[in-house]
């Protein structure tokens, strides 16, 4: 069956004028690979090497500070025993909690826990909405965090160890109560992590 004279004088038109467009879109294509190529490598001289992959890479807490309220302490290991069902703790220092996610610029919920006294985390009493908290890592960069709320949980409570959150989130956690029967546990907001 022949196809009517305006059927394929149509088509022809169309083939004609798409060719014509994938021609002229290589062609500007093509012009476009060394401009392309040129802003690419201008941009990777510019940008220090392995920066973005330090940037994101997980770290261990080592040192915390509250400028606010005077505290600065260093920060150990934290684990759990499990023939004494106990964690790591002494009257000195604040410790991560190891099962927790580690400090990083993506995602999660890192736990610093601590004895509440004055020489630890008795001080937290005091703490605002807005403080910072500052907590240098065991690769040299400085990790910021501003407190947001708290909440208090039961002894026996571990999700907030493993407590999932979409932004990166530090956690301090410490005993409250008359007979220390709960514990508190204080939100962190990152606001930014850079090299010291």
């Amino acid at each position: 069956m022949k196809l009517p004279l305006s059927v394929r004088i149509f088509s022809l038109y169309a083939i004609t004028i798409g060719t014509a467009v994938l021609i002229t879109n290589y062609i500007s294509d093509q012009a476009a690979v060394p401009l392309i190529a040129a802003a690419s490598q201008q941009v990777i001289q510019q940008t220090p090497a392995n920066s973005e992959q330090q940037n994101s890479a997980e770290a261990i807490p080592k040192y915390l500070t509250i400028d606010a309220l005077e505290l600065s302490l260093n920060v150990n290991m934290g684990t759990y025993n499990d023939d004494t069902q106990e964690w790591t703790l002494d009257n000195e220092n604040a410790f991560y909690a190891s099962v927790s996610r580690k400090l990083n610029t993506e995602n999660g919920t890192t736990v610093i826990y601590g004895h509440d006294r004055a020489s630890v985390f008795g001080p937290l009493e005091n703490i605002k909405v807005g403080d910072e908290a500052k907590v240098l890592s065991d690769d040299g960069r400085q990790f910021t965090y501003v407190y947001r709320s708290d909440k208090a949980i039961s002894p026996e409570s571990v999700n907030v160890l493993y407590e999932q959150s979409p932004t990166p989130q530090l956690v301090l956690l410490t005993c409250d109560g008359v007979w220390s029967d709960v514990r508190r546990i204080m939100y962190f907001d990152l606001v930014g992590a850079s090299d010291v």
